[in-house]
């Protein structure tokens, strides 16, 4: 009994030393018979899919539930949970070495973009969103000085029936074609009219 239990053991051991062997110079496949080279791991089945670890994370800052951000992991978030713009929700997370960053989902915005809905305080998903990012926007520079920093040309659009009609958006802008119209206070108007920035 004594030596068959050592030979037992001497076998799986040959061929674990084996397996490993091949798998470190060739990498592995499942259900592939022909791994590619390139890859440390190929799955070949045509019926069935991968299931990675599935976590609650809290924040897209914080590491948990592991113990620190670890480069290039990849999970499926199950929770719903933090404050925007650090909020999670369900979906594939990796991490860049320093937070979770989302996989892209929707039909036009991206895992990681700073855009949010106005209407859900979500992660933008649509070009037609009304949406919003609480930092400075820089278009042309990587170091914007204000709220909106273009470095560069500049065209802005609209056009108007006629001057001092009311507006809704104080300190908004809009070019005619021909002058430059701001929607501001005049002394001789109640409320907010659109006035000519050039008089």
């Amino acid at each position: 009994m004594k030596k068959k239990y050592i030979t037992k053991t001497l076998f799986l051991t040959a061929l674990l030393y084996a397996v490993l062997g091949y798998s470190q110079s060739n990498g592995t496949g499942i259900h592939t018979t022909s791994p590619n080279a390139d890859a440390d791991l190929e799955l070949g089945s045509t019926n069935k899919g991968f299931l990675p670890n599935r976590v609650a994370l809290t924040s897209t800052t914080a590491a948990a539930p592991l113990s620190g951000h670890v480069l290039g992991m990849l999970v499926y978030n199950t929770a719903t949970a933090g404050t925007a713009p650090n909020n999670v929700e369900p979906g594939y997370y990796y991490n860049n070495g320093t937070q979770w960053i989302k996989f892209n989902t929707g039909s036009g915005g991206t895992a990681s973009t700073p855009w949010y809905g106005v209407d859900d305080k979500k992660q933008a998903s649509s070009n037609s969103e009304h949406i919003y990012t609480m930092g400075n926007l820089g278009i042309g520079t990587n170091d914007p000085k204000a709220a909106l920093h273009v470095d560069g040309a500049m065209i802005v659009g609209g056009s108007f029936a006629s001057l001092e009609t009311p507006c809704t958006n104080p300190g908004e802008i809009r070019f005619t074609g021909q002058y430059f119209l701001g929607c501001g206070y005049h002394p001789s108007f109640t409320g907010a009219v659109w006035i000519r920035l050039d008089n």
